[in-house]
């Protein structure tokens, strides 16, 4: 059986077409259950979920362009961490803390010194080129967590500049590794994570719309479904058949963590 949101949704249209196909035979009292009310639920549930799709790009296409402009960070964090160690006269101290700020940007616990390569560094996380795993839906929490990594690399990177600024000793003849260089970069990564944060807003509200609409208690298409079985079998002029094509309809719920209410 195939499972998922547009599933449930085109369900709830089958639902529509069979209960107002029974004509005057389908009298429920309930005025949640009632055609107009299922027509309307239907229409709206319609709704939400195309707007979604519709909010979802952006915020997909500002999550994919974070992942590729985050990509040389790791080779210029080390690039300049190398060339302030190379520069005459540093502090040992000044060496230690750049280091420290390096496993931070990395990501790791240690650190072994490599030079940087010239090409395209290896990023974990990231699928590799022409992968076509999709991006799962983002819950606030898994929201929070990655945009906080994110952050959390951005500022220790401009931790790192702000301490190379602050060494007079700092030199280097390579324009990546140069302040400005590394401070316009550092600007780009501030504005790949402002595009994240800005998309993510009415992509949240959009799942949460959709999901007020499918699997709210009560009044989502999931339980009106339910209840609208439950009274279809209750039909005493209905023959099994013509039961079947709403009794038969299969709904499926996601897990309450995946659920945006």
């Amino acid at each position: 059986m195939e499972t998922g949101h547009a599933i449930n949704v085109a369900q709830f249209k089958k639902l529509q077409i069979a209960v107002t196909g029974y004509g005057t035979e389908y009298v429920p009292s309930n005025n949640k259950i009632k055609l107009t009310a299922i027509a309307t639920k239907a229409t709206s549930s319609e709704s939400a979920l195309e707007n979604v799709a519709t909010q979802k790009s952006p915020y997909d296409t500002a999550v994919i362009d974070r992942k590729a402009g985050y990509l040389p960070l790791n080779d210029l964090a080390l690039g300049a961490f190398l060339s302030l160690k190379s520069s005459e006269n540093v502090e040992p101290a000044s060496v230690k803390h750049a280091e420290t700020l390096l496993r931070k940007i990395n990501g790791n616990n240690k650190y072994t010194p490599k030079a940087p390569e010239n090409q395209t560094p290896v990023n974990p996380g990231i699928p590799p080129s022409g992968s076509t795993t999709p991006e799962p839906e983002p819950t606030p929490k898994s929201h929070s967590k990655s945009q906080q990594s994110f952050v959390k690399r951005a500022a220790n990177f401009q931790e790192l500049i702000a301490l190379i600024t602050g060494d007079s000793h700092y030199a280097t003849n390579e324009p990546d590794y140069q302040i400005t260089s590394l401070q316009d970069f550092a600007d780009k990564l501030d504005d790949l994570n402002e595009a994240v944060a800005t998309t993510y807003i009415p992509y949240s509200d959009a799942l949460s719309a959709r999901d007020t609409e499918l699997y709210f208690p009560v009044t989502g298409i999931y339980d009106l479904a339910d209840t609208v079985k439950t009274y279809v079998k209750s039909i005493k002029t209905l023959n099994q058949t013509a039961k079947n094509l709403v009794v038969k309809l299969k709904f499926t719920k996601p897990s309450k963590d995946s659920i945006h209410l």
